[in-house]
């Protein structure tokens, strides 16, 4: 801290004077100076090997940690690669066996459709012949009735023209047993047709249709009329059937024409060529 300002600075006090140094100190002093730098590089190699070694320990040690590791990393990623490639193998199979199932069901069900369209075409095959015979028992009934007429009935005025006979009792009774019959049958044939119609088989359309080919079979030309023009089909002879697309029986039908000579082209020339095949 500077003396305040007006005050004198109390005089230094004289340095102490420097030793003095006989000639053995001095000879000894002048000697250790001179192997200093020796003994300095001396000191210096020395720490200088010993910090190499310890380096040199050290590098060895680090090196056998990063060779470990670096073997356990090889390990680590050969054993990854290896459960990657199983992995993905094992997809690979479950994919094929997926696609291999789905394929297989693929098929099955297309195997199905057609063995259950084949069986319902096998059911039509079966109730066409029981249809065609209905048709004709109903057609041959029909006509007996109209043939026959309706019977008198009893009364005042059938005794008196002598028709009040236990035989024309018969008559009347046969008469509507023939009735009741007919009904029966009407309801047999409508339920053969509900079958059919379960099974996707519908009958093809006749009445008031233009003729076919391809759905129907000429077996029989009319004159044409104004009802029934040129091409168009007059009555049928047999009922066809088909099952969507496919045809199952076609149509025999009788087709007004206006040269009866020439037969609708597509058609059988007579009906011996009319295949029956399908029954």
């Amino acid at each position: 801290m500077p003396p305040p300002v007006g005050v004198a600075r109390p005089p230094e006090p004289p340095a102490a004077p420097a030793p003095e140094l006989d000639a053995p100190a001095l000879r000894e002093l002048t000697a250790q100076l001179a192997t200093l730098p020796t003994r300095l590089e001396q000191q210096l190699e020395s720490q200088h090997s010993s910090l190499q070694a310890a380096l040199l320990e050290r590098l060895a040690t680090l090196e056998k940690q990063v060779s470990r590791a670096g073997r356990e990393q090889f390990k680590a990623t050969t054993l990854a690669e290896a459960q990657y490639e199983q992995t993905t193998a094992t997809l690979e199979m479950l994919r094929a066996a997926d696609a291999h199932h789905t394929s297989e069901l693929e098929l099955l069900q297309q195997q199905l459709a057609h063995t259950r369209t084949q069986h319902q075409y096998d059911v039509a095959l079966a109730l066409l012949p029981i249809a065609d015979s209905l048709d004709e028992a109903l057609r041959a009934g029909e006509q007996l009735l109209t043939t026959t007429g309706a019977p008198v009935a009893s009364g005042w005025l059938a005794r008196t023209l002598g028709l009040d006979t236990p035989y024309m009792s018969r008559i009347t009774s046969m008469h509507e047993a023939v009735q009741h019959w007919l009904v029966g049958l009407t309801y047999v044939r409508q339920r053969v047709f509900d079958l059919l119609a379960a099974a996707g088989i519908e009958p093809i359309p006749t009445a008031n249709q233009v003729f076919d080919p391809h759905l129907h079979h000429a077996l029989d030309l009319a004159s044409s009329s104004a009802t029934h023009p040129d091409g168009t089909i007059i009555s049928e002879l047999r009922r066809g059937y088909c099952m969507g697309p496919r045809i199952i029986r076609h149509a025999d039908v009788v087709v007004a024409s206006d040269a009866c000579a020439t037969p609708p082209e597509g058609s059988p020339t007579a009906p011996a060529d009319v295949d029956r095949s399908n029954g």
